[in-house]
């Protein structure tokens, strides 16, 4: 059942303006007393004719919107409802036709939907089946931008509304969150996270997804780190999504420190979420590395290991970005220094 899109008074004041607007006096409608009962179920007599459901339009488009009044209600006026777009009045063209023409704005894209409610001669409303419409512009945004690319959340959380706002030519910016703007949504892991058309994420258990909501060649990402704060998620080994490139040693002080320089560069196609470390096994006995954040526990137990300093706001590694920093060995046997390295992503210390 479909409740009328406004208070009645609402309605009929409207009602009531619409012949001034034509230039004729008006006679206010009686109000409605307390104990009548508004109308919430759909008048099959009140419809729609054009356009029809589904049909799609441009922002700036004109909306021919023709609605059809069976005679036997007694309307005298129908009001339209159209979301993203302010309520409008109606001309009657005979007894049973009424028409508007309703200009999209520039800045509107996305479903819209129409709602048309007739009102005979004591006020009441009379609601027809609404429709929905889509509104998408003809050309792709030259940027978009998500609302929050952030979300830490316990996994009793179902589920978060994604919103997308597009930029484009002449700076104009729209609501591009629907799929009906040309906006596609996918997730690097939809066991954690999955996005309905409509942008809505729904949680499907614990762990770490990255959403990527594409418009055109425009992408923003969210990431989402799903996990009990008194059971994080166990360490991630992520090497295979990074390149690591190192230099030859380089020796200071008399051979006793050994300087390697080493160049990781996030490979995927997505953001990698902090936090990161740099994890060393396999160093020779009487080798330490100097410059370490500390030992693991967790990973490869009594490595040494790097938190990797993240740039811009500290949270993620974005697609192609490179962090290099320099390793700093205390060697005074000078002995052949030789280890692996892994990267890992860890919410606690590995």
């Amino acid at each position: 059942m479909t409740k009328a899109p406004l208070a009645c008074g609402f309605f009929a004041l409207l009602a009531a303006l619409q012949p001034v607007l034509a230039g004729e006096p008006a006679t206010l409608l009686p109000p409605r007393s307390q104990d009548q009962t508004k109308p919430t179920e759909v008048n099959a007599g009140v419809r729609i004719t054009s356009p029809s459901a589904g049909q799609k339009f441009a922002p700036g488009e004109t909306l021919l919107i023709n609605i059809q009044v069976d005679k036997s209600l007694n309307a005298t006026d129908v009001v339209l409802g159209i979301s993203g777009m302010e309520f409008t009045g109606t001309t009657r063209l005979d007894l049973e036709t009424y028409q508007a023409r309703v200009t999209i704005p520039d800045g509107f894209s996305g479903p819209s939907t129409i709602s048309a409610v007739a009102l005979d001669a004591d006020g009441h409303e009379l609601p027809g089946a609404p429709i929905t419409i889509s509104v998408a512009p003809t050309t792709s945004a030259g940027r978009v931008e998500l609302a929050q690319r952030y979300y830490f959340l316990d996994p009793s959380v179902e589920s978060q509304q994604l919103a997308l706002t597009g930029t484009y030519a002449d700076n104009i910016q729209r609501d591009v969150t629907s799929s009906d703007s040309g906006t596609v949504y996918s997730s690097s892991n939809p066991a954690v996270v999955r996005v309905a058309p409509d942008g809505l994420a729904r949680i499907k258990s614990t762990g770490i997804a990255v959403v990527t909501a594409s418009n055109g060649s425009s992408k923003d990402y969210a990431i989402f780190v799903v996990e009990n704060a008194a059971s994080p998620l166990p360490p991630q080994d992520l090497t295979r999504q990074f390149g690591i490139q190192q230099t030859a040693n380089r020796l200071e002080k008399s051979n006793v420190y050994a300087l390697r320089n080493v160049v990781i560069t996030n490979s995927s196609r997505v953001p990698v979420p902090g936090p990161l470390y740099l994890v060393l096994t396999g160093l020779p006995s009487g080798v330490t590395l100097e410059n370490m954040s500390g030992i693991t526990r967790k990973v490869s137990p009594g490595s040494n290991f790097i938190s990797l300093q993240l740039s811009g706001d500290g949270l993620k590694m974005g697609p192609g970005e490179r962090n290099t920093l320099t390793l700093q060995f205390l060697n005074p046997n000078d002995a052949a220094i030789s280890f692996s390295l892994l990267i890992v992503r860890s919410s606690t210390e590995p």
